[in-house]
């Protein structure tokens, strides 16, 4: 799991053009992040291609912390890995 949240805070950075750092695993993308739509989309396409799994809209709009979206991606993943 620690490959992946360092592998998504890397990505979160480069998208939305904040330091590591700066990210905290509670961070909220919209209130603390001021991550807007646009940066989401790109955030959630850039995911997906680095771990060439497919993010449904719906589940994306239920994500709303820095820790949300690597549980999700460390569940997907395993889930992927034992089917």
């Amino acid at each position: 799991m620690q490959q992946i949240a360092t592998d998504f805070v890397l990505i979160l950075s480069e998208q939305i053009g904040l330091p590591v750092r700066q990210f905290k695993p509670a961070d909220r993308f919209i209130n603390d992040l001021k991550v807007d739509d646009l940066d989401t989309v790109e955030v959630v396409l850039a995911i997906e291609e680095h771990f060439k799994l497919p993010i449904p809209a719906e589940d994306a709009e239920r994500l709303v912390t820095i820790q949300d979206f690597i549980c999700y991606l460390h569940q997907r993943i395993h889930s992927a890995k034992s089917e």
